[in-house]
């Protein structure tokens, strides 16, 4: 017995790579903190995100495009123009 369309149609999307991301998921994909994706949130900074009911996702979509955009307008010399971190120099002891 086959499924209903819409349900077999349901079962597809659910195996694509197109559902929604969770921030746990996105924090994982950035290698980052999941504490930072929400004050990303909280300062309106990051990809944009949906909110359904009380959960934030996040479309594929909108995550690649905002990594593309993040990557043009961060050149290249600014990283090379800001100051070596160094690590604190240790005490006399």
């Amino acid at each position: 017995m086959s499924q209903p369309r819409d349900q077999a149609h349901h079962d597809d999307a659910l195996d694509t790579d197109e559902r929604l991301w969770t921030v746990e998921q996105l924090a994982r994909f950035l290698a980052l903190p999941v504490a930072t994706i929400y004050a990303w949130r909280y300062r309106g900074e990051g990809p944009p995100a949906l909110r359904i009911g009380r959960h934030v996702r996040f479309r594929p979509e909108d995550i690649e495009a905002w990594l593309q955009e993040d990557a043009q307008t961060c050149p290249v010399s600014d990283v090379r123009s800001r100051p070596k971190i160094r690590p604190p120099k240790r005490g006399r002891t």
